[in-house]
């Protein structure tokens, strides 16, 4: 008798293989219809509009720049991508033009223009309304061991003078 007792005592499993595969069904399929949600959706809770093809007339500014500046073709000493190691700003020179990128998480800011090259001096004219700096800068400058030195000999706009005086190298 004392065999038969335990025979009926043992239990059987809890979970069995078939109860276990359609859990795991119904969780992929709340996967599924979560992720085709969090795809569809936007961060404000609202769908997903597809793309609009826009005409490049409308992208593209139909006026000219404030200055208007023939674009010189002629190389200069400057040519080139220029970075600075201690905020990450980039200056791009060439022909007469240049480009200083300043990138940030915050606030990615940039500004374009004119420059003009004598002896040792250099002359930044921005272009963009929209660009912090309305008046020319003029600047030293001097190259040594592929490094630019940017010295500020007579500029207004504070903003153009704490992103370009310092010491930039060549790319």
């Amino acid at each position: 008798m004392g065999q038969k007792n335990n025979k009926l005592n043992k239990k059987k499993p809890i979970i069995n293989i078939s109860k276990a595969i359609i859990w795991i069904v119904i969780i992929i399929i709340i996967a599924a219809i979560t992720s085709y949600f969090v795809s569809t959706t936007n961060n404000s809770g609202t769908e997903n509009k597809p793309f609009v093809k826009i005409p490049a007339s409308k992208l593209i500014p139909q006026k000219p720049a404030v200055i208007e500046r023939k674009i010189s073709s002629k190389r200069t000493i400057l040519e080139g991508n220029w970075v600075n190691k201690k905020n990450g700003a980039l200056l791009d020179f060439f022909g007469n033009k240049f480009n200083a990128d300043f990138p940030s998480v915050d606030n990615h800011k940039y500004f374009e223009g004119f420059f003009e090259i004598k002896n040792n001096e250099i002359t930044f004219s921005i272009h963009k309304k929209n660009n912090p700096c309305k008046t020319p800068g003029s600047y030293r400058f001097r190259i040594k061991s592929n490094k630019l030195f940017l010295e500020v000999k007579k500029d207004t706009c504070t903003y153009r003078v704490s992103k370009l005086k310092g010491i930039w190298k060549r790319l």
